[in-house]
């Protein structure tokens, strides 16, 4: 798993409907770690406005991974900071939009929705191996041809 910047909620583009749009989240990507993203993965993200530690995390999954990358200055305005900080880095990102699974999340046991504008930090899952495993791949590493 690798930690994608803070991004938000956003309303998914529903041209010429009188329904409220479901929500999505918008993350943003550095170019040395956007290769490794692909639809279909899980990610698992985590609301500011709702503490992981007392809320949980709720599991989306990637849809689009933008084929071209964007500048810092062209990242969303009130964000840019906060996310080339995250990033530890001034360099393009990649947005990337995840399918949120629930519209809400449970707060004291009711449920409490999510708004357009929240700020949300991610985690794409990319491997799934046992510790072992990581433990034996230098040594593996050396065996293969």
């Amino acid at each position: 798993m690798f930690i994608l910047t803070v991004a938000s909620i956003v309303p998914q583009a529903s041209p010429g409907t009188d329904n409220p749009a479901e929500l999505q989240a918008q993350l943003f990507a550095p170019s040395r770690t956007a290769g490794f993203v692909q639809p279909g993965q899980e990610v698992y993200l985590r609301f500011q406005a709702f503490p992981f530690q007392k809320f949980g995390m709720a599991k989306g999954s990637v849809v689009a991974v933008s084929r071209s990358p964007i500048a810092p200055s062209d990242l969303p305005s009130g964000q840019t900071q906060a996310i080339v900080t995250a990033a530890q880095a001034n360099e393009p990102m990649y947005r990337i939009t995840v399918q949120l699974p629930r519209q809400t999340i449970n707060t004291y046991g009711r449920e409490t929705a999510l708004a357009a504008g929240m700020s949300v930090d991610a985690d794409v899952r990319q491997d799934n191996r046992k510790i072992v495993e990581w433990l034996l791949e230098p040594a593996l590493a050396v065996l293969r041809p």
